[in-house]
């Protein structure tokens, strides 16, 4: 730290700087948040077909939003910032170096664009930490502008700059890109880093400002003048007079901000820029010298008196005039205003609070697949229009879940809750339309979308007229159109319906009796087919089972060949004469029918059997050899 610098402020001196704090950080936030959700997103739509439209839109409108935190700035706090040195052409692309002293210089730099011209509001952006961009709020609409957001190493931020910067010149729009060289704010920690890191290169140590990174500023300047894309470089130095606030945390929670900030702008053309690398990086680091000695002038002689930096040969003075200064207290009461009536209507309308989630839920998403939003406008103007579609699609279909469904299902639910008759035949009449509208959109889709413009856009207008409590579109509809015809229709619909009932009923029995007996063919076909393998698999283990043992008796050498043969021959002996026995059984029972068909018409003598006959029928030998 410069031992002439000012002190830096560590507690408040009074309760109401605290208090100054949280009203200016409630503003901050309520009105970026409501300008996101109404003023943001909703040129989404433009951004499918008009990216370069879209650019300029948001541009102007996040414009507009920067100039509340000047003029917050100056009705809590008074702050005074000066401005000296050349006027920044917001028409011509550009690069503007600042040293970072706090983390604070680029909130109080937009009241010094605003001083020298408004318009530089609506064409600067500012490369710093990506953790900014989670911010709600104010971190969300720095990405749909398309800051710079780097991780501040050089291997991870490379193709992101590469692709922002290729954005910027193929948008059609000239930009003035504020980079700070030396990475990070000088802080105690960043002091002591950078002590640590002159002492291992054996360079000398600057009093009031870092080392600068020069890898990440020559690629820049590079890259652009391969885009022919740079005009101008613009080197800024930022001084305080009265006191340093270091972080956000202090002037938002603290309410602790500087009140006398000094700038001085010195306009240097590209082309006196040296060519290559190594000549960037010594031309830096001697910038970097001379703003050192800058500072120690600014911070030993000027700032105990009225002067301010010396201004640049053909520089002037940019006082804040009287006619910039109404207009901007024009914009801090309307921001104010608007903001006030948005955070009424979430008393009132409960829609805006489905709206709102409703965005959140999109921001999340593109912020998931895309890695941001300040990504989806660049990832459009990359792939065209394939991309535009997808985001249409999937827009068109959350908010037809959300805002046609969900929301609509939810007020039903209180209606039938409190026996509410009028919101129930409101919400009975939007639920016949949307089942409309889903018939009609079902097949739109499959044979309008590809060709039809604006398709998808149209269907969300749509959902939203039908669901407003202002264009009451789905009660518009039922009762001039479709009220009207399905009562003119009635009887004959409810005809159609009885016929489809009773043929339908009709064709259920009879596809019911027909699976019946198809069922049943199946499975006495499936018994007989398992009957048949399960016999012939009897068959299989019995042979089988018989010609093991014969082949396990010869090996074991308990039978030989001749007792094998001799057992056969008295099996075909003995089958011999059961094939007698059978004959004779027969010829036995034929007497014997006989004998009793004449015994019925005679005394009725009985039967006795012949001395031969077999008391029981022998049974046949089931081994077949």
């Amino acid at each position: 730290m410069g031992e002439d610098e000012p002190p830096v402020l560590r507690a408040a001196s009074s309760w109401k700087q605290p208090l100054k704090g949280w009203i200016l950080t409630t503003i901050l936030f309520f009105s970026s948040l409501y300008g996101v959700f109404y003023v943001l997103l909703p040129l989404w739509p433009i951004l499918l077909f008009r990216p370069s439209t879209y650019r300029l839109l948001a541009d102007r409108m996040i414009g507009l939003w920067l100039i509340l935190p000047g003029g917050l700035l100056k009705f809590l706090f008074g702050i005074k910032v000066s401005v000296v040195g050349d006027f920044i052409e917001h028409a011509e692309p550009a690069v503007i170096i600042m040293n970072h002293r706090t983390r604070l210089d680029w909130l109080f730099f937009w009241t010094a664009l605003y001083q020298q011209d408004p318009w530089l509001l609506t064409s600067e952006k500012i490369s710093m930490k990506s953790i900014l961009k989670y911010v709600p709020g104010a971190g969300w609409a720095m990405q749909v502008a398309s800051y710079i957001f780097l991780d501040r190493t050089f291997e991870k931020d490379q193709p992101i700059l590469r692709r922002i910067l290729n954005y910027y010149s193929h948008i059609g729009n000239n930009y003035q890109v504020l980079l700070f060289p030396e990475g990070t704010d000088k802080c105690h920690r960043a002091t002591a880093r950078g002590k640590i890191f002159c002492e291992k290169k054996g360079i000398a140590e600057y009093e009031y400002l870092l080392h600068p990174r020069i890898t990440g500023f020559v690629f820049m300047i590079q890259e652009m003048r391969k885009n022919n894309y740079i005009k101008y470089l613009y080197d800024v130095t930022i001084g305080f007079k009265d006191a340093i606030a270091q972080s956000e945390a202090d002037m938002c929670f603290k309410g602790l901000v500087p009140t006398d900030i000094h700038y001085q702008i010195r306009k240097i053309p590209i082309t006196e820029l040296p060519e290559d690398d190594e000549g960037l990086k010594d031309w830096l680091t001697k910038l970097w010298a001379e703003k050192n000695e800058k500072l120690r002038d600014f911070y030993t002689r000027r700032r105990k008196s009225a002067e301010t930096f010396e201004n640049t040969p053909n520089g002037r003075s940019w006082p804040m005039t009287a006619e910039a200064g109404r207009f901007q207290d024009a914009i801090v009461i309307a921001w104010l205003t608007v903001s006030s009536v948005w955070a009424i209507g979430y008393l009132f309308l409960p829609l805006q609070w489905f709206y709102s989630f409703g965005c959140c839920l999109a921001i999340a998403i593109v912020s998931y697949r895309f890695g941001g939003l300040e990504w989806l406008s660049v990832t459009i103007l990359e792939n065209g229009w394939k991309k535009k579609r997808m985001v249409s699609v999937a827009l068109s279909r959350f908010v037809v879940l959300t805002c046609g469904t969900l929301y609509p299902a939810y007020r039903s639910f209180k209606a039938v809750r409190t026996k509410d008759v009028r919101e129930y035949v409101k919400w009975m009449m939007y639920w016949i339309v949307f089942a409309l509208f889903i018939f009609i959109e079902s097949i739109a889709d499959l044979f309008v979308s590809f060709w039809f413009p604006f398709y998808y856009e149209a269907k969300i207008l749509f959902v939203l007229w039908l669901l407003s409590p202002w264009t009451k579109g789905a009660s518009i509809l039922y009762r001039k159109w479709i009220h009207p015809a399905l009562t003119k229709r009635e009887k004959e619909i409810d005809a159609l319906l009885d016929q489809a009932k009773s043929e339908s009923y009709n064709q259920l029995v009879k596809i019911g009796s027909q699976s019946l007996v198809a069922a049943r063919d199946i499975v006495a076909q499936a018994a007989i087919r398992g009957q048949a393998q399960i016999v012939q698999q009897l068959q299989r283990s019995v042979s089988a089972q018989d010609v093991n043992m014969e082949i396990s008796e010869r090996r074991r050498g308990k039978v030989d060949i001749q007792e094998i043969v001799e057992e056969v021959d008295s099996d075909h002996e003995r089958d011999d004469r059961h094939h007698r026995n059978d004959d004779e059984g027969v010829q036995v029972r034929r007497r014997s029918s006989r004998s009793r068909s004449r015994n019925r018409q005679g005394a009725g003598s009985s039967f006795e059997p012949p001395e031969d006959y077999p008391a029981t029928i022998p049974r046949r030998n089931p081994r077949r050899y």
